[in-house]
């Protein structure tokens, strides 16, 4: 008795094995067998395309594999069942990333387009989102753009967290297109404002992520397209999540930064929605790479334009700024926007705003940073030094003090045209100050240089070179200052 048990039971097991298989012990090409059979039920053939689109998602070997499965995929489209329909169209779009060219081979994007008009809104948004991808790498889906954007958008304001998940990730691709993106559409079509509505739903981290990274690309496009996200309310709750611990935080700062580029008026909304202290908060906390880059490529931003922002909306950053810039080994990425970021920060500002950056303790780091090997934070950091030095008698000298003249001699012959001209620049403003600051400059011999510059450069370094000549024999353009200067010119000419 107990043998015959055994044997049925080894039967069952047998039976329901090949009924209801394990599906994560199966091939790929097991797993589109298994979908093409005329005996799968409709919940193992469920099964399997979930099976096959988790695979394709996190291994690409696997979507290589699942090319072969294309002919079962377009045919299981044509399904009168609309669960079947979506994993299909699931699976397609996620094929659809590496493998445009063999869907279009199989005739996929022909039965996606037909689904475009499907009753069903999940099936609608899902064949929307392959042909996306496809759209991505390809371009062209042979589609009208507004019917595909339509579907897009109504998937936004579905309420389905997974329909909207597809749906914000759809549009980030096709707004990411190379060439001319078509932005402009995806705004016609009415994507952005439920794209912001999508980054409140702190429930939905996925879905604030992708709505996130969708209006970091719009934002990116032209003013007109800028001011779209801006005039669909999209500040404030950009801002808030800098204050979430998601992904998403990041590419808000990216936003937002894109926003802030687009000019005086749009920086200044940011501003005065508060951005500056979650964003200081990140900078202070933050011990990732990534946010601290993201974090000071916003500040400089923001802190960029002509008419500069208001003193007191930024200058809150200027501490922890400084901090970053004085912390050794500091990440080259994160030593360019922070040095930018002073560098705006104190062009053309009263002495009194200038103080703060030269209290914060940064100078002699800043003289130090001169001699660095990029080009970009020698650019930077010399524009900073130039702006100190264009403030009182007391800024400059605690420049010199620091040891700025021999940094500046040494720039003098940079292979950059620019980091020369900032040179002479800055060198042209320690002349603009007291007697004992020029003779500084005499003394640590950058005089023959300049006057060599001031012959032999680029026009535009020339200038700034002979300013600081102008400024050395003249100084404050008093009598002791024209003596002084002419007896100094005789010197550097000999």
């Amino acid at each position: 008795m107990r043998g015959v048990s055994a044997f049925f039971s080894a039967v069952w097991v047998a039976v329901c094995s090949l009924i209801w298989p394990d599906l994560k012990q199966l091939t790929v090409p097991q797993l589109a067998k298994r979908l093409s059979s005329r005996f799968s039920f409709i919940k193992i053939r469920l099964s399997a395309l979930r099976e096959l689109h988790r695979r394709v998602k996190e291994n690409r070997h696997a979507a290589t594999d699942a090319i072969h499965a294309l002919p079962v995929l377009v045919r299981l489209l044509k399904s009168c069942q609309p669960m079947i329909v979506r994993e299909a169209a699931r699976c397609l779009a996620a094929i659809a990333i590496i493998a445009a060219d063999d869907l279009d081979a199989a005739a996929a994007m022909s039965a996606l387009r037909q689904q475009l008009s499907s009753p069903h809104l999940d099936v609608r948004v899902h064949a929307a989102s392959a042909l996306c991808r496809i759209a991505t790498s390809r371009q062209r889906v042979g589609v009208n753009m507004a019917c595909l954007l339509g579907v897009i958008s109504d998937g936004l304001k579905s309420g389905d967290a997974a329909i909207q998940l597809e749906a914000a990730a759809a549009v980030r691709k096709l707004v990411a297109i190379e060439g001319v993106p078509p932005i402009q559409e995806a705004i016609d079509a009415g994507v952005v404002q439920p794209l912001v509505g999508l980054l409140s739903d702190s429930s939905m981290p996925k879905v604030q992520f992708e709505a996130a990274w969708a209006l970091t690309n719009i934002a990116g496009g032209t003013s007109e397209q800028t001011q779209a996200v801006v005039e669909a309310g999209g500040i404030p709750p950009l801002i808030q999540l800098l204050s979430s611990d998601g992904d998403a935080r990041d590419q808000a700062m990216w936003a937002l930064g894109n926003i802030a580029s687009d000019g005086p008026l749009s920086r200044d909304l940011v501003l005065a929605a508060g951005v500056i202290k979650p964003l200081v908060d990140l900078l202070r906390e933050s011990k990732k790479v990534s946010i601290v880059r993201s974090a000071t490529w916003t500040l400089w931003k923001l802190c960029r334009g002509r008419p500069q922002p208001l003193f007191e909306l930024v200058s809150p950053a200027v501490p922890v700024v400084a901090e970053l810039i004085k912390t050794p080994q500091q990440d080259a990425e994160v030593l360019i926007g922070a040095c930018w970021a002073l560098s705006y920060v104190t062009h053309g500002r009263a002495d009194e705003d200038i103080e703060a950056v030269v209290g914060s303790g940064v100078c002699g780091r800043l003289v130090q940073l001169m001699g660095h090997d990029s080009r970009e934070i020698q650019l930077s950091t010399v524009s900073t030094v130039g702006n100190i030095v264009a403030g009182n008698d007391v800024q400059t000298q605690a420049m010199i003090e620091w040891g700025a003249i021999p940094a500046l001699q040494g720039l003098l012959s940079s292979p950059v045209v620019r980091i020369r001209r900032q040179a002479c620049w800055t060198i042209s403003n320690i002349m603009a100050g007291s007697r004992e600051q020029r003779q500084a400059v005499i003394d640590g011999d950058v005089v023959p240089q300049v006057i060599t510059t001031a012959t032999t450069d680029e026009p535009n370094v020339r200038r700034e070179a002979l300013w600081a000549i102008i400024n050395g024999v003249f100084g404050r353009i008093t009598a002791a200052g024209g003596v002084f200067g002419c007896e100094w010119l005789r010197r550097a000419a000999v």
